[in-house]
């Protein structure tokens, strides 16, 4: 597999950065504890940003609309 894009486009995380998804594919497969790691950094990075992004709508009485946009549903 020769795909040179990162995890997510547009992502400004370490392992988007500098890493393709070809690489952690390789990385995965090869079962590298490597793979794991950035894989992590990047869920984290994507959690807090959606955090902060949430924590804004809120103080900016939007939340509403971030739900929509994100499709959340509240049981």
């Amino acid at each position: 597999m020769r795909d040179p894009r990162p995890i997510e486009e547009g992502c400004n995380c370490y392992t988007c950065r500098n890493h393709s998804r070809a690489y952690l594919r390789h990385l995965f497969v090869a079962r590298e504890l490597l793979a794991v790691h950035l894989a992590t950094i990047h869920n984290l990075y994507f959690i807090e940003s959606l955090m902060q992004e949430i924590r804004s709508a809120i103080r900016e009485e939007r939340l509403a609309k971030l739900r929509k946009e994100w499709k959340f549903e509240l049981s």
